[in-house]
This record gives C-alpha cells, sequence and structure tokens, in this order.
C-alpha cells in the first residue's frame, strides 16, 4: 500500500482544530508512527520484534517519495499506535493510513 508523503507529513489536531504536540514537536502522522513503533514494548518482546520496528522506523523516516508499506507492516503500525496512544490520535492515524479523509 503506497501512504503520500502528504499524508504522513499531515498534523494531527484535537477537535478544536488546533494542532496536537507531543513535547515541542508537532505531532504528525509519522511521528506518531514512528514513536510508537519506539515505544510499545511489552514485556516478553524480544530483541527480533524490537528490531523489526526499528527498522519499520528507519524505512518511514528514510523514505524519499510515497511509503510502500506491505499488508504485514501497516498493521503492525497500527498495532503499536493503538497500543501508545488514546482515541484522538489512533482515529487519525488510521483514517490517514487507510486513505480515508474528511
Amino acid at each position: 500500500m503506497k501512504i503520500s508523503n502528504v499524508v504522513l507529513d499531515s498534523k494531527l489536531e484535537n477537535l478544536s482544530g488546533e494542532t496536537l504536540t507531543e513535547g515541542k514537536t508537532d505531532m504528525t502522522v509519522v511521528h506518531a508512527c514512528s514513536s510508537a513503533l519506539l515505544s510499545a514494548d511489552k514485556e516478553g518482546d524480544t530483541g527480533e520484534t524490537k528490531y523489526e520496528r526499528w527498522v519499520l522506523v528507519k524505512k518511514i523516516k528514510d523514505r524519499d517519495n510515497d511509503l510502500d508499506l506491505t499488508s504485514e507492516e501497516l498493521s503492525l503500525i497500527k498495532k503499536c499506535v493503538g497500543i501508545v496512544y488514546p482515541s484522538i490520535v489512533v482515529g487519525q492515524v488510521y483514517d490517514a493510513l487507510e486513505g480515508i479523509s474528511d
């Protein structure tokens, strides 16, 4: 599945339309995906599982153009975002990754 840079770089918003932030960083789809992949550690995760997520973060960050994801990669991103973030972030990221717009 191809996801455009425009979608990945889009900012996430609160219900009032203001940009969400994490620390001092504006939250974008790519920021939420990358942070979730790096933060979704659970007890029992193997080094291999963590490395798989790290490789996917590098693929997201190092993209030159649109991001081409396998269905497995997309599922992993969505799973990690769902673990780490509240509904307002999860909803916007899932919609962006699935190509659903307002």
